[in-house]
């Protein structure tokens, strides 16, 4: 398939996934066989040391990014469209690792790894950890309307693992923009049947050096395996995410999702959950002005960001322009720069129609919302635009439990064009993805 004609796959199946048709029209439903356990969970392995060796706590940090809480259940740390956790992780152990250097495959429902590649002569430092994705888990249910939200999982993930890194003393980096091939070929074959890799995140000790070149080229096997195109159909969630995942950069970077101030304690990650609706109680204004910043941050340019509210004044809001929590965090202690105002009018009610009718939406006390990623963006700006929104709703939902917010994230939009429903033109702005806010249980205002 030419580069030209996976841009017209993309663009139709991006216009399919935010119709309002639903997934029971989708034939990817009703073909999807039941889906199959990677290999890592069918093999015993080896244990995860909790607190490691060689300055990076990996077992640890996987406790409080991937780790099924409790043992054996479907649940992570990292929330998951539906809970259903389709993405695996694939971990490269280079030299003064915590165990012996080579590539494995977690299993978060033991905690175990499961060795299934030797490592190359003189493998690079640290830990690089593939993220991939089954699409048939997500497909099953979600039909045309999934690989927007494997894609938004992948970027879930990728922002835990960054978070667990900082709460433990180390530091996370990700990588978004790296050819499937080249993470397939890193991995080395140690990918389940059907599984697509998306994303990388090197995770290094806080005192060791920048990451300069590419430690996935360090791991890939040559010749470099083709990306695979799981699933039959032009627009299967599988072939949809294989021409993205060729939409790669020539030089593939890592980059260090900020962080608001001292690093995010532990009892925060271990203790994400996505709050049930309804999620009543608007937040005070200085905590969306965080939650806000945090999210633009993480998402760098690729996405802008505002938050929905009701009461007295309703409206959406953002970060002023130029203000310090437009494009990085703010410091705790920084004084809020206020909220400058969008559009008045509340937005709730309609986002509630076009987050697949989820009727609650429209009594919460707020929805931060990330949009963008125009009907015709490139391939490579729609993987850029989701797995950005991913890890920034992430950061989000751990910076609002820190200020003592609940939350959930909304990943399905339909029909949601914020940019035309605000008077701007039509097609170019759309929802990506949300976080519903709301106040703790006697604070509702």
């Amino acid at each position: 398939m030419t580069a030209s004609h996976e841009a017209d796959l993309v663009r139709a199946a991006l216009a399919w996934a935010r119709s309002d048709e639903t997934p029971a029209a989708s034939p990817v439903v009703a073909a999807a066989p039941r889906p199959r356990a990677p290999r890592s969970v069918r093999s015993a392995g080896h244990a995860c040391p909790e607190y490691g060796h060689g300055g990076l706590a990996l077992g640890r940090i996987l406790t409080l990014s991937l780790r099924a809480r409790p043992p054996g259940d479907r649940l992570r740390p990292a929330p998951s469209a539906g809970a259903l956790s389709p993405v695996t992780a694939y971990l490269l152990i280079g030299r003064d690792g915590p165990l012996p250097p080579g590539g494995y495959a977690y299993d978060p429902r033991t905690h175990r790894l499961r060795a299934h590649r030797p490592a190359p002569t003189g493998p690079p430092a640290g830990v690089s950890v593939v993220l991939a994705v089954n699409p048939r888990r997500t497909a099953a249910h979600y039909g045309h309307r999934a690989w927007p939200l494997l894609l938004l999982d992948v970027g879930h993930a990728a922002a835990a693992l960054c978070l667990a890194a900082r709460a433990t003393g180390a530091e996370g980096r990700v990588c978004f923009d790296a050819d499937s091939a080249l993470l397939e070929s890193a991995v080395g074959g140690g990918l389940a049947t059907g599984e697509l890799p998306l994303a990388a995140v090197l995770l290094t000790p806080a005192d060791a050096p920048a990451p300069y070149g590419q430690p996935l080229s360090g791991w890939a096997q040559d010749p470099a395996p083709p990306a695979c195109c799981p699933g039959r159909g032009s627009m299967t969630a599988g072939s949809v995410l294989c021409a993205l995942g060729r939409a790669a950069s020539a030089h593939p970077g890592w980059r260090q999702p900020p962080w608001p101030g001292a690093a995010p304690a532990e009892r925060l990650l271990l203790g994400r959950r996505s709050a049930a609706p309804p999620i009543p109680g608007t937040p005070p204004a200085e905590r969306l002005h965080e939650v806000l910043a945090s999210a633009s941050a993480v998402g760098r340019a690729v996405l802008s960001w505002c938050v929905a509210v009701g009461g007295a004044e309703p409206g959406l809001l953002a970060l002023p322009p130029g203000s310090p929590g437009d494009g990085e965090p703010s410091d705790p202690g920084t004084p809020s720069t206020g909220l400058h105002r969008l559009a008045a009018g509340d937005a709730r009610p309609t986002l509630a129609v076009w987050a697949a009718g989820q009727g609650w939406l429209a009594g919460s006390g707020a929805v931060l919302l990330g949009y963008g990623c125009p009907a015709d963006a490139a391939p490579r700006d729609v993987r850029a635009a989701h797995l950005d929104a991913g890890a920034a709703v992430g950061t989000a939902q751990v910076v609002a439990a820190g200020l003592g917010l609940r939350s959930r994230p909304v990943g399905s939009w339909q029909l949601a064009d914020l940019g035309a429903a605000t008077g701007g033109p039509h097609g170019r702005d759309w929802i990506v993805h949300g976080l519903a806010l709301g106040t703790r249980k006697g604070e509702e205002t």
